[in-house]
């Protein structure tokens, strides 16, 4: 992160240019693709020779800061609940996809979540609920609309929106005391036993997601 181009950069041009099945699907089948969704926001794909990354290109574009904020308030949370929310491999933005100089497309490059079923569901989202309001992360502030969430076959509940409403709140966080949350995040991380670099990795995205949304 950042990505110097966006695999594929010309499906999802094609895409954005076509409400033809047809021509999509050949797409596709031409560079090796499997459609897994797409929605208002996003479209998402994965390669059919390496499915274990999906790449997520936004419909309506993402500022380069946007972009920035989206990997580290993601890269966080993730660290927090890593059975919760997907990791991010890149966030891009403003980038010519190859092949397709004439615009930017912007998106992610993440880790693809496999569905489960309920029954099989071990850690809930409803605890990450619990957890972040202690920790003052408002996550309240999500859509949480059943779309939004994919029960994994690894037992996780994982929430497959992008974070930006949490970058609200930090715009709220006074100029005498930005951290006013973090503290309570590395308390919680000091119970649970995370790792000195996962402690380390939380408060630099943190740091880094306050930085970008105060600019």
């Amino acid at each position: 992160m950042p990505e110097l181009f966006i695999p594929h950069g010309e499906y999802f041009r094609l895409y954005s240019r076509t409400t033809d099945l047809a021509c999509q699907i050949r797409e596709e089948q031409r560079l090796g693709l499997e459609p897994i969704g797409n929605g208002g926001e996003c479209v998402v794909v994965a390669e059919i020779a390496n499915p274990e990354k999906v790449f997520a290109v936004a419909v309506r574009g993402l500022s380069p800061a946007d972009a920035k904020l989206q990997y580290y308030l993601q890269k966080m949370m993730n660290t927090l609940f890593p059975h919760n929310f997907p990791a991010f491999h890149a966030s891009f933005s403003g980038i010519p996809a190859r092949d397709w100089p004439e615009g930017p497309l912007a998106g992610t490059i993440r880790e693809r979540v496999y569905e489960g079923d309920i029954t099989g569901i071990t850690y809930f989202f409803s605890d990450v609920e619990r957890e972040c309001k202690a920790m003052g992360i408002p996550i309240h502030l999500l859509d949480n609309y059943s779309f939004n969430f994919i029960n994994g076959e690894d037992g996780g509940q994982y929430y497959v929106d992008n974070l930006g409403l949490l970058a609200g709140s930090l715009r709220e966080l006074s100029p005498d005391n930005p951290n006013w949350r973090l503290p309570r995040i590395m308390r919680f991380m000091e119970r649970k036993n995370y790792s000195e670099q996962d402690m380390l990795t939380v408060a630099s995205s943190y740091g880094r997601a306050v930085v970008l949304t105060n600019q």
